[in-house]
């Protein structure tokens, strides 16, 4: 996911009749919407590995996982986002056709273009929701998990994972989530990007000219 922008001042109730009518999804902020960009094909990858990891597991202790195209509504405020993944427990979270409203666990698939929104921002906006328990950052590019686990006395305790024989511990599932899991499939390495692949196309219409 790039780096998004804010773009334009909108009252919630404007805003929610864009994100509701329109195909790409915006982020809001306090007035100010923030429009989110496609995601790579690593990304996607990455998110559909932890759905496979965690879906299984919070459906047999009756909660339910969901990713990226749920909305998030922060607590008593304007602010609404959508994280890549997220886990809830509560009864009417799961009673809800328009998203979640105390999560468990919120996950972010990170490149290098997102970090300063992810962990400035985002991770204020996320460790201020009295619910949440875990924040997992997941990095795209190398393999490494940042988790943020929330104490008994609202301090938090980070742990770095960067092995992919390590795993995740989340106590209110009674889950390991490997990083072998979370990176299957993914090779690490510099992507393609738009404007190499159409140079690349150019190329081969040339030479088979």
């Amino acid at each position: 996911m790039h780096y998004p922008a804010f773009d334009s001042f909108l009252s919630w109730e404007d805003y929610l009749t864009l994100d509701q009518s329109g195909e790409l999804r915006h982020e809001y902020y306090d007035g100010e919407i923030i429009a989110l960009a496609g995601a790579t094909n690593r990304h996607n990858e990455i998110v559909t590995n932890l759905t496979v990891a965690f879906k299984p597991r919070a459906t047999k202790q009756g909660c339910k996982f969901y990713s990226e195209s749920v909305k998030l509504f922060r607590h008593r405020s304007d602010r609404y986002l959508y994280p890549d993944g997220m886990l809830t427990c509560n009864p009417l979270d799961q009673q809800s056709k328009n998203g979640v409203r105390s999560p468990l666990l919120l996950v972010e698939v990170i490149s290098k273009s997102s970090i300063q929104y992810d962990f400035g921002f985002k991770l204020k906006a996320y460790m201020a929701i009295p619910s949440l328990k875990h924040y997992l950052v997941v990095y795209q590019e190398e393999c490494m998990v940042h988790h943020f686990a929330r104490n008994q006395d609202d301090s938090w305790t980070f742990t770095l994972h960067a092995d992919m024989n390590q795993s995740l511990t989340i106590e209110e599932l009674d889950a390991e989530i490997s990083l072998a899991a979370i990176y299957q499939g993914i090779e690490f390495g510099p992507e393609i990007t738009y404007a190499e692949e159409e140079a690349a196309r150019y190329q081969a219409e040339v030479e088979s000219e």
